[in-house]
């Protein structure tokens, strides 16, 4: 399994008689040690160290159950400028290492 960044954007949540469910939409980041470098990822996905950014790949929605959510990661929002473009970009606030939340066999 590979952990996966995203931006959540709507939560959608469905209570019924006897359970409940929804789907978490937002949207695919990549991860940057900084503006010009990305993050190298393994099996698992990148680990998120302090001050690594996220970016947003492109406009479209993602989603997921609530269940396959791992964490939230705390983010600072900034913004990137390259080229003659700047981005919305957020910057993490905290340490994340994805395989001490996978379970593995």
């Amino acid at each position: 399994a590979t952990v996966r960044y995203c931006l959540v954007d709507t939560v959608q949540i469905v209570w019924t008689h006897d359970c409940e469910h929804g789907l978490v939409y937002g949207f695919d980041l990549t991860v940057a040690e900084n503006v010009d470098e990305q993050v190298s990822s393994d099996e698992y996905g990148a680990i998120i160290r302090k001050g690594n950014i996220f970016i947003i790949q492109n406009e479209s929605y993602v989603q997921c159950g609530p269940e396959q959510i791992l964490c939230r990661i705390p983010v600072s929002s900034t913004e990137l400028e390259s080229k003659d473009v700047t981005k919305q970009a957020y910057a993490s606030n905290a340490d994340f290492n994805p395989i001490d939340e996978i379970m593995t066999a």
